[in-house]
């Protein structure tokens, strides 16, 4: 450890969210920033990990991400850390970002796709749902809502499904009594206290159950004759009572140890044991859950059959998402995800003394030989820099961005690391200056504390010894019961606008749509932040999904290999197109009512996340138990920070990564930080 006036020295692995959150919490005071010397290394020209943009600039400055990503309004430690650093900022005069309220745009539509069963067409039918605006804004803390989700679920199922329903007299007056008399019971707990609320939803339970058998028994047969409509209230409905059911009987009476048992069963095994009806089961309202997550085994979408959810997670991520969310359920970056998150955290992190180092690759960390501790940080520098240091953006519409590729005119021999194809964030990319050492950092000399910030399934490449069970069994044990899984993602920029395509239902984020593209993000209001040369085009839209990994995996070095693969992407996206554009966009069709236009396509990109830091970590039963808190990795100096560690929402998304960069940021200073919420 340092000497007593010294500051303890910090280096962080990684360049994403979990990064680049650890560096901002942990330099976030200027007491904090005299105790703390923070240095990051990550490979590549930029920051973000898989949550990284970028601008090509031979093609409208448009920006490529690596999926369709979106923030949520429920994400508390994401906003509150982004607003923070929005107020710290120094933007140049002509930065078209003020606040963060000019770069997040709040989003309250969600369009669902479904199939309806015996139909002979085979259509898919369309059910959008509109979100409320709430109070509040995301970041600002949000009270307990436990005792609100019955209430709140009741309450929605009354107003939006079943208020103006008219059933035959026979049914009608069984199932409406019911209903009202559940609902009138949930007011009246949520006004009760703890000991007294007990015997309430026990009676609340009771109804819900008789509810459950009269609407299967009675109403389900009669409404499914509706069709679309029919089965939409019917889907809705079957998933309510039972995840209410659910609720109330394994997660209400002890909140933590609840969701904590449920961790270990899988989502539609829970379901199902509270009643919810096979017919139902893997329908558009509880299979968008799967899709949000990338819930399939080794990436296979095609059926649900292949889902996999913890059951705790999924539906603590599910309450949240529906009744806790500020202003809006999503909201979609005004630019890219490295233009609005990484940018700013860049600059403001460099203005507080962190220093960065792009373009350094791990290569092993290598713990001590007596109580395990990271002893050194085997690393290389992937290329020289024309004048020893890089400035890493290039404005556009007057906001410093992340470019596609490196900034070759500042790497020496730039232009010949090009023409040979090196993708420098790849691990098929093993380029390296001739003759130049790898750097070593050691324990003592070059850092006291290590941050992890690598997803678990780098560490077979840089720290064998961290997965070694005889050394390290709880790093272990959390890499052997993980999974991740690659994913795929397609942009395109279209001649027509959005009601030229024929979607008349306005800006929305489409999900449980045709395998494997099976989410749709309507995203033109990033042309505004491109630059294309007239004429642009006028729509803007993001495809993702799972895939399933290839047969064979080359070993590191062989830089055709994510080409190929971003081919099939494309090939697999041309296909998709041609037999599902059609559903969404009916003024697409080729000649003949079929088919898809390619004559509209003004520009697309392609990718495939298959390198290990860039895939997917999913929350499959029976593994939540395995993660690790930031600051209980079982190695003396070694923290971690990432969506895959252990915290509050135990699954892969941005509050996931931000919360758990914080947590890692207070382990290591021992105590509690906070801000100000600008």
């Amino acid at each position: 450890m340092p000497a007593v006036d010294q500051p303890t020295r910090v280096v962080i692995l990684g360049g994403g969210i979990g990064a680049i959150s650890t560096a901002f919490w942990l330099t976030s005071t200027p007491e904090l920033r005299q105790r703390y010397t923070v240095r990051v290394y990550n490979h590549g020209w930029r920051l973000g990990g898989k949550a990284a943009s970028g601008r090509n600039h031979e093609h409208g400055e448009r920006i490529q991400e690596h999926g369709l990503h979106m923030l949520m309004g429920w994400y508390e430690v994401a906003f509150k850390t982004i607003r923070a650093c929005y107020a710290e900022w120094q933007k140049e005069p002509d930065n078209p970002f003020k606040t963060w309220e000019d770069a997040f745009t709040p989003l309250r539509q969600i369009t669902l796709e479904q199939q309806i069963p015996n139909d002979p067409s085979g259509q898919w039918q369309t059910w959008n749902i509109p979100f409320p605006k709430t109070s509040g804004s995301p970041g600002e803390a949000g009270g307990g809502f436990i005792d609100d989700v019955v209430h709140k679920i009741l309450s929605w199922l009354l107003e939006h499904l079943w208020n103006d329903l008219h059933l035959p007299d026979a049914i009608e007056p069984v199932g409406g009594e019911l209903l009202g008399k559940a609902h009138a019971a949930a007011v009246h707990a949520a006004a009760l206290s703890a000991d007294e609320r007990t015997s309430v939803y026990q009676d609340i339970l009771r109804i819900l159950t008789d509810f459950q058998k009269w609407f299967q028994e009675f109403a389900e047969p009669f409404l499914t004759l509706f069709h679309s409509e029919g089965y939409e209230i019917c889907t809705f409905t079957d998933f309510a009572l039972a995840l209410m059911i659910g609720f109330i009987r394994d997660v209400l009476p002890d909140w933590e140890r609840g969701l904590e048992q449920l961790n270990k069963i899988e989502f539609r095994d829970w379901l199902a044991s509270a009643g919810a009806s096979p017919k139902y089961i893997g329908f558009a309202p509880v299979r968008v859950l799967y899709d949000l997550a990338f819930a399939y085994k080794n990436g296979d979408s095609s059926t649900i059959d292949n889902g996999r959810i913890a059951a705790g997670a999924g539906l603590w991520t599910l309450l949240r998402m529906a009744l806790t969310y500020k202003d809006a359920p999503l909201w979609r970056m005004s630019a890219g995800m490295g233009d609005t998150i990484f940018t700013p955290m860049y600059q403001v992190l460099r203005s507080r003394g962190v220093e960065i180092n792009l373009f350094h690759r791990v290569t092993n960390l290598q713990l001590s030989g007596d109580a395990p501790a990271i002893e050194s940080i085997s690393m290389y520098q992937q290329v020289d820099l024309v004048n020893g240091s890089y400035e890493p953006f290039r404005k556009v519409q007057n906001l410093p961005c992340w470019p596609a590729e490196p900034k070759w005119d500042q790497i020496v021999g730039g232009e010949g690391i090009a023409n040979q194809a090196w993708d420098l964030e790849s691990m098929w990319c093993t380029y390296r200056p001739a003759g130049k050492p790898d750097v070593v950092l050691t324990r003592g000399k070059d850092f006291d504390v290590v941050v992890l910030a690598i997803p678990p399934a780098s560490l077979r490449d840089i720290g064998a010894e961290l997965i070694d069970p005889r050394r390290c069994p709880s790093i272990a044990a959390m890499h052997a019961n993980m999974t991740w899984v690659p994913t795929l993602a397609s942009q395109l920029w279209l001649k027509p606008n959005l009601i030229g395509l024929g979607w008349a239902h306005g800006p929305t984020v489409l999900s449980t749509y045709a395998d494997p593209f099976r989410s749709w993000g309507e995203m033109s209001h990033l042309l505004a932040m491109e630059a294309w040369p007239a004429p642009a085009p006028l729509s803007c839209e993001y495809f993702c999904g799972t895939i399933t990994p290839p047969p064979h995996i080359p070993p590191y070095g062989d830089r055709n290999f994510l080409k190929e693969q971003t081919d099939r992407v494309q090939q697999r996206f041309e296909q998709w197109l041609q037999a599902n554009s059609a559903t969404v966009w009916p003024n697409t069709a080729a000649s003949g009512g079929k088919g898809f236009n390619p004559s509209l396509v003004v520009s697309d990109f392609y990718r495939v996340n298959l390198d290990p830091s860039e895939m997917y970590v999913q929350t499959f039963p029976d593994s939540v138990q395995f993660r690790l808190s930031p600051g209980n990795s079982g190695v003396t100096n070694l923290f971690l920070a990432g969506d895959w560690t252990k915290g509050t929402v135990d699954g892969g998304c941005a509050e996931g990564a931000f919360e758990s960069g914080k947590m890692a940021a207070e382990a290591i200073c021992k105590q509690p930080l906070d801000l100000p919420l600008p």
